[in-house]
């Protein structure tokens, strides 16, 4: 569908008042609006960008085709866009869907001015409530001091996907002491008659002959 942008309130996770021009081929958003009875254009009323990884990169295997940022492994191929020739020690955005290994495969690459906040996201694994610990990929997130962004510390489980942001001061030795803690799974409520389109891997596919994917 192509979406009519021009009365579109457009939003970013670091930006709320963001333009159009802050868009760009790959990132994954969130879009609202109403599609046309063609079937084939619409008209946006908001977009939403967040990116999935915000660090330095680590290290590149051109064999394998991925990426290590902030612990985390990224996949890419010849569809991911990528902006610019990067190297190790590059600051780079990063946007994507998750596998089900919690693999990143991005949909597109940036290379950053360097920041001093760090961004990852990814699914909850090894939570020590004691410690206030647990992992995202390989790196180690110490939630002592978060701030809890739409839920609260109580409500933090193994097995969810969150969004976790701090200081890059504050990451050491593979231990990420950050600020703050979202909970990206969707709560959106939807009206009888609204459509909702969703966009990742299919994780598992019963038959042929029946049409139920998840």
């Amino acid at each position: 569908v192509e979406y009519e942008t021009d009365s579109a309130e457009v939003s970013t996770d670091d930006n709320a008042g963001a333009s159009e021009t802050d868009l760009q081929i790959g990132m994954i958003i969130t879009l609202n609006g109403e599609i046309n009875e063609d079937g084939t254009t619409g008209n946006a009323s908001s977009i939403h960008y967040d990116e999935q990884i915000k660090g330095p990169l680590d290290s590149i295997d051109l064999i394998g085709n991925s990426l290590s940022v902030l612990g985390q492994t990224i996949l890419f191929d010849d569809l991911t866009s990528l902006d610019n020739v990067i190297i190790p020690g590059d600051f780079l955005e990063i946007s994507g869907f998750f596998d089900a290994d919690g693999n990143l495969y991005a949909t597109r690459i940036e290379k950053e001015t360097e920041s001093t906040k760090l961004k990852v996201q990814g699914m909850v694994k090894m939570l020590d409530t004691v410690n206030k610990t647990f992992t995202l990929g390989s790196l180690t997130i110490d939630y002592s001091s978060a701030v809890f962004d739409d839920f609260v510390e109580a409500d933090l489980a193994e097995d969810q996907e969150v969004r976790v942001k701090g200081l890059s001061s504050a990451l050491a030795n593979d231990v990420f002491v950050v600020s703050e803690i979202k909970l990206k799974e969707s709560k959106e409520e939807h009206e009888n008659g609204d459509g909702k389109h969703t966009e990742g891997f299919i994780t598992s596919f019963k038959s042929a002959f029946i049409n139920e994917l998840t």
